[in-house]
Formats: C-alpha cells, sequence, structure tokens
C-alpha cells in the first residue's frame, strides 16, 4: 500500500511546483474564518468570486476533485492539487465500475428511520480496509482544505466524507464551482476551446501524468 500512495502524492505535489513565483501573491493574507461546519458552498465564507485573495497561502491546502479529462479541457485555477473524487474517492452504490474506488456511497437509514442521502455525512462505506488510511493521508487533518468542483456538489460530497471519518468541518471550505470561476489565476493545458472563458495570457501550462491503479496489495471488504 506504501507504493500507492507515493505514487498518487508524486503526481499531486509535483503539480504545483510547475508555478513560477512570479505569479503568485505574497503570503501576507490568512483565510477568512469559517464558522459553521457545513459542506454547501452557500455556507463558505471564500467562494469564487473572492478566492484569489486567498491563493497560495502556506500551510492551507487546496484540492480539485473534477475528473482529469475536465481539467485539461476547461482549465484549473493555480496552486490547486488534483484528486478526482469519482475516479478515486467514491462512487454511488449504482454505480458498474469501482476497481480504482476508496469508498461507495448509497442511501441509507439510520436505527431511528432517518433518511441518510448518498453523498451526506454517514452514507460513506470504505471498499478496502486501507481507505481510511488512505484518505487521511490526502488529507490532512489538522490544515484548512479549499475544495473546488465543476459546480460544487463534488466539493460536497468529499467533505461530508472527511467529516463522517472525524475532520473538523469548519476547515473544510466549499468553494463552489469552476464553471463559475473567473479569477486572475486560471491556466490551461490544452487549449481546446479557441476562445476559452477562463485563459490569462503568459500563465504556465502542466503536463498531467496519471497512475490511478490501485495495487492488489488493498484488502477487499467482503
Amino acid at each position: 500500500m506504501k507504493k500507492i500512495i507515493t505514487i498518487i502524492l508524486t503526481f499531486v505535489f509535483c503539480v504545483g511546483c510547475n508555478y513560477s513565483t512570479s505569479s503568485k501573491q505574497e503570503d501576507t493574507k490568512t483565510l477568512l474564518k469559517k464558522d459553521n461546519i457545513s459542506s454547501s458552498m452557500a455556507d463558505s465564507p471564500i467562494n469564487t468570486r473572492n478566492l484569489d485573495e486567498y491563493l497560495f497561502i502556506e500551510g492551507v491546502n487546496y484540492v480539485d476533485v473534477r475528473p482529469y479529462e475536465w481539467i485539461i479541457n476547461d482549465g484549473y485555477v493555480a496552486g490547486f492539487r488534483f484528486i478526482p473524487f469519482y475516479e478515486l474517492i467514491a462512487k454511488n452504490a449504482s454505480a458498474a465500475n469501482f476497481d480504482n474506488i476508496l469508498f461507495s456511497y448509497n442511501y441509507s437509514k439510520t436505527p431511528d428511520g432517518q433518511e441518510i442521502r448518498g453523498g451526506d455525512v454517514g452514507s460513506f462505506s470504505p471498499i478496502y480496509q486501507e481507505s481510511i488510511q488512505i484518505i487521511k493521508q490526502l488529507f490532512p487533518s489538522d490544515e484548512p482544505i479549499l475544495f473546488i468542483s465543476q459546480s460544487g456538489v463534488e466539493s460536497g460530497y468529499i467533505i461530508n466524507l472527511l467529516i463522517q471519518l472525524g475532520y473538523d468541518g469548519k476547515n473544510l471550505y466549499n468553494v463552489g464551482g469552476f464553471s463559475n470561476s473567473d479569477g486572475i489565476y486560471s491556466a490551461y493545458k490544452k487549449l481546446v476551446n479557441p476562445n476559452p472563458k477562463y485563459f490569462i495570457q503568459g500563465n504556465p501550462y502542466i503536463d498531467i501524468e496519471i497512475d490511478l491503479s490501485l495495487s492488489e496489495e488493498l484488502t477487499k471488504i467482503p
């Protein structure tokens, strides 16, 4: 299992190394305090409208959970590392393929009959005995994490999973959807669209190489 974590984190951390320091803000800002544990983007004091003001802060984690092909085709916000939700973290229990997925989630009920929607806190089930350990290595529990997805849905899901695993929801920010972002720190791998909405001349590109294969060393839960 140690080999798997090394593969994923090497890719994730090296992505950030491609940004030039000339495009970074000075580390003089601190995050706006989040006084709730909600996973909703409506309850986050940091969103796509003010995100540029809170990028590149030391000790803050920035995570994009969109599929890789969307990142390549649509672009990404500089400084975010990529951990795709549906390709690695979790899928609804009705999905056809779970080969590389750590958790499933589904509708369920508490002992007192309360319904838990799929993707809510309490709806996630580990697929491997090591799933929780991998998540805790990917996402530090003692530092703030800002999540972005296409529309804010998957950001809410990953926050709910982390809360289920004991993380403090006040440190987990759903900044909303990339489709609504219009800041100055967007960057692109490929200009598939001749006039991409978020392209800023002069920002660096990156090359993405992916290995999402989970090793047979993992122990599947019966």
